[in-house]
């Protein structure tokens, strides 16, 4: 019952993603330079131009057109995003995204290693503070695991008379059956 009152989060699965990964392997995180500038797109909808500054501190420059404002008229969003490193065991270091947001005199300030834009947003924040989930998470059910894994308490879910207990078991059925 309380699954059913509960309202769905938003997925990162249907968020623009930036991730230090794909920076790094396009190499705009490797540069000796202290200026870097790529450009990344999301199908026809949505481009970014990306300036990465190492000097003094390591910033990424993000600029792009939001369409998501009231008025209905795109905007240009042009706002930095801090990195910082972590030393790796065997030398190197780590690149990470200090997430950028700033409401009302409270920032997050979260070491992450992907940002996300998700539709209707007008910054890069981390997942958290966009409150995503991962699609998995949102229909993943254990009981119906546990369930599978136990035959006899399956049969005693699907003969009992309760119609949670019956749909339950035959998610766990089926489950079964297609394993």
């Amino acid at each position: 019952m309380r699954a059913a009152l509960r309202r769905r989060r938003q997925v990162v699965e249907n968020c623009w993603p930036l991730s230090i990964y794909a920076l790094r392997k396009g190499g705009l995180l490797d540069h000796e330079y202290c200026e870097a500038r790529a450009t990344m797109n999301f199908g026809d909808q949505f481009k970014f131009e990306l300036l990465f500054l190492r000097y003094p501190e390591p910033i990424l420059r993000v600029r792009y057109k939001s369409d998501c404002c009231p008025a209905d008229e795109p905007y240009d969003c042009d706002y930095p995003i801090k990195l910082t490193t972590t030393p790796c065991h065997f030398g190197g270091h780590r690149y990470w995204f200090i997430c950028p947001r700033w409401e009302c005199g409270w920032a997050c300030r979260r070491r992450v290693a992907k940002l996300w834009l998700p539709p209707g947003g007008d910054f890069f924040w981390c997942r958290q503070c966009y409150c995503l989930t991962h699609y998995s998470a949102q229909t993943h059910d254990d009981r119906v695991n546990r369930l599978a894994r136990d035959p006899d308490k399956l049969v005693a879910y699907l003969g009992s008379g309760h119609p949670g207990l019956f749909h339950l078991g035959m998610k766990a059925y089926l489950k079964v059956m297609e394993d």
